[in-house]
């Protein structure tokens, strides 16, 4: 492995699950790449959370 992202998926306060990118590539992900990663998160952490009342 040459290049790795980690992105923390956090639902009800509390760390949930993870994405764990590897490449064989140096400098294989951007900081583009690991904002999309984090909105694919984010996304994630939020169906587990349950709907808020309007």
């Amino acid at each position: 492995m040459r290049s790795e992202v980690v992105v923390l998926i956090r639902a009800h306060g509390a760390i949930v699950g993870q994405f764990d990118l590897d490449a064989d590539t140096v400098g294989a992900f951007s900081e583009d790449d690991r904002c999309v990663l984090r909105a694919a998160a984010d996304g994630f952490g939020g169906l587990l959370e349950p709907p808020t009342a309007s």
